[in-house]
């Protein structure tokens, strides 16, 4: 009798480690799944699983072809890049602001802004993701003009991963991160760089040559315009700041 209660006892420990068990693995599985990477993870379409490794829960993030990423490796884009399902907008082209190739980017709401200067006449730029995320101006008519425009274009919660930016002249570009001068312009109407000229007591203004602006005398290090190579030109007909390249 006493080995029967024995062995009933042993069979009752063992399902109760075995449910303990069970339910440390989930609640470790519905920690993981609370955090950003994980839940990145699961959202672009992955299998996302927690192993352990060295004694510590590592979460992982495995892909179709079976290759498999630390999750925040993941969500930062240091890893895995082209599993990520790119969300993105592309704007029209825009003839004010600061001509160049660079990109911004807001850690919080995880936007990358690339900003490219691109043919007025080009037809499209698409966008490829692969080795690396690209951005590439597309020509079909063989119509070109003598004019440049600005696009943007918006990725949407993706980490601060590398652009590249290739022209209609196959000519291609690592974007780097913009520079935050500050600066302002009042797009004056001009008809050449001579009508136009830097103003402003801290010599932030990309005025007219007619107009006086009364400001503060401030300095700020992002009204350095030869630090941040930039010009105070006509363009398009409107006295702005431009980047030099």
């Amino acid at each position: 009798m006493k080995k029967l209660v024995a062995f009933f006892s042993l069979i009752a420990f063992v399902m109760i480690i075995s449910i303990a068990v069970d339910m440390q693995k989930e609640r470790i599985i519905s920690n993981s799944i609370l955090n950003p990477a994980a839940k990145f993870c699961i959202d672009m379409g992955h299998v996302y699983r927690v192993e352990r490794s060295d004694n510590k829960q590592i979460g992982l993030c495995i892909f179709p072809d079976g290759t498999k990423c630390e999750e925040w490796e993941f969500f930062n884009g240091k890893c895995g890049q082209k599993w990520i399902n790119i969300s993105y907008r592309i704007s029209n082209c825009s003839y004010f602001g600061n001509y160049g190739n660079y990109y911004r980017y807001d850690i919080e709401s995880r936007t990358l802004t690339a900003l490219v200067t691109v043919n007025c006449g080009s037809d499209e730029i698409v966008v490829e993701n692969d080795d690396m995320l690209r951005i590439v101006e597309k020509d079909y008519d063989g119509i070109i003009f003598r004019c440049l425009c600005k696009r943007e274009v918006e990725f949407f919660n993706i980490g601060e991963i590398a652009v590249e930016f290739i022209d209609l002249s196959g000519n291609s570009k690592i974007l780097e991160k913009e520079d935050l001068f500050c600066g302002k312009s009042t797009f004056a109407y001009c008809e050449k760089d001579d009508d136009c000229k830097i103003g402003g007591c801290s010599g932030n203004f990309c005025m007219g040559v007619g107009e006086e602006i009364v400001t503060t005398c401030e300095y700020r290090e992002c009204y350095d315009y030869l630090k941040y190579n930039m010009g105070c030109k006509c363009v398009y007909n409107r006295c702005q700041w431009k980047r030099l390249e």
